[in-house]
């Protein structure tokens, strides 16, 4: 893994991303030419702004949550109990879904922009020395963040979301985490520094950044019919999935990309 903020909390998702059936596809010149300048510009734009929020309405597929929410694989969102979150709202779900997307990328943009992937290898660093203090209070208060950052194993089921109280308090704490984090990563300069130029650099070999391919589903899947076309783009910590929707390339599905 890259960082320890990973370390309990992502795996799950790159197993689902495996499980999931595929069928691959060449993909044609043009296609690639749209997936790669669309991917380039939203990861442009999530680096100014350090926030997916103002994102979501353009370049997401409008019912993105319903894909998510829908599909037969269940537990697309990381600790989020998959028949609790069928009882929320589509406002609760996209909420959360910015929360934990916004947490995780500026927890590899913030560490990254000081500590290059080339010079620390695996980042085997104690969390101390990764976040700032009341950054890292956070994450410790919480049980669900407190377990990203343990040297152990953690219960899995244990720390999933299945009550109204828990949601509230986990989302409220991703956005208080990424709000701090946010400020200190604008104060470093975050996303121009060297040290991440040289991780990008390592990025774009181990995870062929930008180099899209075609992909289409064997089966139903993010609600969207069999033999529905895929382009999937690798960008900085996040794996982008995008599908035509009525005529225009939108993204239906994003994960946090993994090793």
């Amino acid at each position: 893994m890259r960082a320890i903020v990973v370390k309990a909390v992502v795996v799950p998702a790159l197993l689902l991303l495996a499980n999931t059936s595929f069928a691959q596809e060449r993909i044609s010149a043009d296609e690639m030419r749209e997936a790669r300048r669309v991917a380039q510009t939203f990861a442009r734009r999530l680096q100014r702004t350090k926030d997916i929020t103002p994102l979501i309405d353009d370049y997401f597929a409008p019912d993105f949550i319903d894909g998510y929410l829908q599909d037969n694989v269940s537990n697309w969102f990381i600790f989020l109990d998959h028949d609790f979150a069928k009882k929320l709202t589509r406002a609760e779900l996209k909420r959360y879904f910015i929360a934990e997307m916004n947490w995780l990328y500026l927890c590899e943009l913030y560490v990254f922009s000081k500590y290059s992937s080339l010079r620390t290898g695996d980042l085997d660093l104690p969390p101390e020395k990764m976040y700032p203090p009341d950054v890292l209070k956070i994450f410790l208060s919480d049980p669900r963040m407190k377990a990203t950052l343990a040297t152990t194993g953690s219960d899995e089921q244990e720390l999933l979301i299945s009550t109204a109280d828990r949601f509230r308090s986990f989302v409220e704490n991703l956005e208080r985490a990424a709000r701090l984090l946010r400020k200190y990563a604008i104060r470093i300069n975050a996303g121009r520094t060297r040290q991440y130029r040289e991780t990008l650099a390592d990025w774009k070999t181990r995870y062929y950044l930008y180099d899209p391919w075609l992909t289409s589903c064997d089966e139903i899947c993010l609600a969207l019919p069999k033999g529905t076309k895929f382009i999937q783009v690798n960008i900085p910590t996040i794996q982008l999935r995008f599908a035509r929707v009525r005529g225009q390339l939108r993204i239906v599905f994003a994960a946090y990309l993994v090793d």
